[in-house]
């Protein structure tokens, strides 16, 4: 997966992600919007036979930087979990 920064400050970070469908694209949002420090997070996608999603992410207290890496961490771990029940 690529992810491309388009703009980043503070409390907001706007990227793109390449390659990836709503699939991922909707688990990553229902993460963030779970997490009390996220005030706005969605994305969309240009066009359907483009192949990127655009997001914004706004945070109150903690770095929009951080948080998205908190809620890959989540979702990564989530999937560990369900993969070691399936087994």
């Amino acid at each position: 997966m690529k992810v491309e920064i388009i703009e980043r400050n503070e409390n907001t970070l706007r990227f793109k992600i390449f390659e990836e469908s709503h699939t991922l694209c909707n688990a990553l949002k229902a993460e963030l919007e779970r997490n009390k420090n996220v005030t706005f997070v969605g994305y969309r996608k240009e066009h359907p036979l483009l192949d990127y999603s655009i997001f914004i992410l706004k945070t109150k207290n903690e770095s929009a930087e951080k948080t998205l890496a908190n809620a890959i961490k989540n979702i990564a771990n989530n999937l560990n979990e369900l993969k070691k029940e399936l087994k």
